[in-house]
């Protein structure tokens, strides 16, 4: 194109558009390598006043009214993604005029503007989808009046223009559209009635209204996972959209069950909308027998999220009873669930309801309290447990706790009858140890075999000291920094360590050493005096090593640089994940890190960024398009799922958050608390996770 075109276009330079008139008309045909041509161009810069004088009457420039880019756009398509409603209602009102005398007639019967506003991209979109997915709802109004069959198109995804408006909250829209018959379609089997009932405000329900009136039959539709407009009341805790869903249908849209057995009951137990269920079993009672492909009620999923709002409705709702003993496929009743969560708060609300059985046993033979206290044991120094708790579930344990009893006392006893000599008189075993050792015959040791016993036994010793000494070498107290030094080096009670650790490795060594050479270096007796000395040095090492680490300012603090902690009440879990990860990259950017690693126990939210380009009907989406851009303005930023006992400090500042006041804290230091967590990040500590298999 030549760039005198260009630039006419584009400033809207209306002089010299007059000289190129006067020159040639052919100027106008020529294109950018997108295809644009002079009107896309004028239309891209909103430009309306080349628009009134471009010779569009002419039957060479009337082509360009029509004509499309490489990507199938009209000049209206780009006024519409621009918002330019003059510019569009200037080619609608220029449409309406017949063509020139002897010009060709393109239209082929039909009125000129409804042939160009019905004209698709390449995404089969009209110039109003255009309008709506950018957001102009003036073009929107100007398109709609000008050709209401619009409304009825869908494009290459199957949205409709109801369902961009609805989606995005333009109600006013919506109400327009409506007033003629519309398509509902929407992407995924997502309509635009799921869409509305996302949304709160008074104008939303009314539109929810009237689309019902529109379209009854759409309250049973589901989308590609099964999910009504119920589904997603129940999600957003929409309490209005719920009672005109509920009054406008009959009894089958309560009781649909999405693809993983979810009715709506299960989805507003899980995002904890406590009114929502309490809607919806006043409506259908029975609804609270609906259970999910994994057998679970409405309580086993509130107490799998957390919900102890939720759980607590359900235990003082006398139409709920029925479901609180009940188990789900793995035999798991809600307090198995909740101890394998290790979730203590639901497992007292739980625990304390005189109605549920406590010694209920799963398919594993477990019952919660096995489950509590192997978590327990495995969680000492990370989870402090309420004695209250202990006792509401009582110190009955079973089948597997009572054989690791078992094996206890079966071990010691072999152990007692290992360590008894000839001449001592035989020691007065448990009954049931005798029982499981009756039948095993104590070895007979002669005179001549103890002296080569003892050795043995002084080798075994050294070698374990040995290796214990040459461990705590390499692994040293208190980590290492980035150079390599360690972190405590400097500390007296550190050089204390190294001294007492080389003595013990070094008398070890001699030990094993002078029991391989055919001609002794030392005397047994000596050598023996030295295992005790090497014994006596290591235990002196490791008290230094734990007066040196606990001296390593007592604060493990300092390894925490800055945190956010955000506090959102009631809102959905999924949304407040989101929400927290939109904050801290934009406290990274605010810190100029450069280079950060996201670790997150949340594995839907990884996955909605991971696969944010095909996520256009979400109901989030919006919020997870804009942590993508922060995590790209950051530059090397990665985001990586992991379990929640890998990310246990953040866990803890989570539940931390509420007892906080709503909204978004900043922290330039950590919480005292959150010490003992830290070092145990610090040193690796290795943390179970009890994972409930089918």
């Amino acid at each position: 194109m030549d760039p005198s075109v260009y630039e006419a276009a584009r400033s809207g330079n209306v002089g010299l558009l007059k000289i190129v008139k006067k020159a040639s008309t052919g100027f106008f045909l020529q294109k950018t390598p997108k295809g644009n041509n002079v009107l896309h161009i004028a239309a891209e810069f909103k430009q309306i006043d080349f628009f009134k004088n471009t010779p569009l009457d002419d039957h060479q420039c009337r082509p360009l009214f029509w004509a499309a880019n490489n990507k199938g756009n009209t000049p209206l398509h780009v006024a519409a993604r621009v918002g330019s409603d003059e510019i569009v209602e200037f080619l609608i009102e220029h449409a309406k005029k017949p063509p020139p005398t002897g010009g060709t007639d393109l239209e082929s019967g039909r009125e000129a503007h409804k042939e160009l506003l019905e004209r698709t991209n390449m995404d089969k979109e009209t110039a109003l989808h255009v309008a709506l997915r950018y957001g102009y709802q003036r073009v929107a109004h100007l398109l709609i009046q000008a050709n209401p069959e619009l409304t009825c198109l869908t494009n290459m995804v199957n949205e409709s223009p109801l369902f961009l408006a609805t989606s995005k909250d333009y109600m006013q829209t919506a109400h327009m559209i409506l007033k003629h018959c519309p398509s509902f379609q929407g992407v995924n089997g997502v309509t635009a009635l799921h869409a509305v009932v996302t949304h709160k405000s008074e104008l939303a329900i009314k539109t929810l209204e009237l689309m019902i009136h529109k379209n009854g039959d759409a309250i049973k539709e589901a989308d590609a996972i099964g999910w009504t407009p119920l589904h997603y009341a129940a999600l957003k805790g929409n309490l209005e959209a719920t009672k005109l869903l509920l009054e406008k249908d009959d009894v089958s849209a309560s009781y649909m069950l999405d693809k993983s057995g979810m009715s709506a009951l299960h989805v507003a137990a899980f995002a904890g909308h406590k009114e929502v269920m309490e809607k919806l079993i006043r409506r259908h009672p029975d609804i609270c027998d609906l259970v999910n492909h994994k057998g679970q009620t409405a309580l086993h999923v509130a107490v799998l999220a957390g919900q102890e709002t939720v759980v607590k409705y359900i235990l003082k709702e006398p139409n709920l009873a029925g479901i609180i003993h009940e188990k789900d496929q793995d035999g798991n009743t809600a307090l198995h669930l909740a101890a394998i969560n290790q979730d203590y708060k639901i497992m007292k609300l739980l625990a304390a309801d005189g109605r549920l059985d406590i010694t209920a046993f799963n398919r594993q033979l477990l019952k919660a309290a096995d489950i509590f206290h192997s978590g327990k044991l495995e969680e000492q120094g990370i989870c402090h447990v309420t004695t209250k708790l202990s006792k509401l579930l009582g110190k009955s344990i079973g089948v597997q706790s009572f054989q690791q009893g078992v094996n206890f006392h079966f071990w010691r006893s072999e152990t007692w009858e290992r360590e008894a000599s000839n001449d001592t008189p035989q020691l007065q075993m448990p009954t049931l140890a005798v029982n499981v050792t009756a039948k095993k015959e104590k070895p007979q040791v002669n005179a001549e075999e103890q002296p080569l016993q003892r050795r043995d036994t002084r080798l075994l010793i050294a070698t374990l000291i040995l290796g214990i000494s040459f461990a705590a070498a390499i692994t040293v107290p208190g980590g290492t920094r980035p150079d390599g030094r360690p972190v405590l080096q400097g500390k007296p009670a550190y050089s204390v360590y190294l001294i007492c650790n080389w003595f013990s490795f070094m008398v070890s060594a001699l030990t094993i050493y002078n029991d391989i050479l055919e001609r002794k270096v030392v005397r047994i007796k000596v050598a023996a005096q030295l295992i005790q000395w090497s014994v006596s040095s290591l235990i002196i090492a490791f008290v230094a090593a734990a007066m040196a680490t606990a001296a390593q300012d007592n604060n493990w603090t300092t390894n925490f640089q800055f945190g956010i902690v955000l506090a959102t009440g009631k809102e959905q879990i999924l949304e407040a994940e989101l929400w927290g990860l939109y904050f801290g990259p934009h406290l990274a950017c605010d810190k100029g890190i450069s280079n950060l690693l996201i670790e997150m126990d949340a594995a839907v939210v990884v996955s909605l960024v991971q696969q944010v380009g095909t996520l256009s009907c979400h109901p989030l989406v919006a919020l997870v398009q804009s942590c993508c851009v922060l995590m790209r303005y950051i530059g090397n930023c990665q985001i990586a799922h992991v379990y929640r006992e890998m990310n246990v400090v953040a866990d803890r500042i989570a539940n931390w958050s509420f007892n906080l006041d709503l909204g978004v804290s900043y922290l330039d230091e950590a919480p005292s608390w959150v010490s003992s967590f830290l070092e145990d990040d610090f040193f690796g500590v290795v943390r179970p996770r009890l994972i409930c298999t089918s």
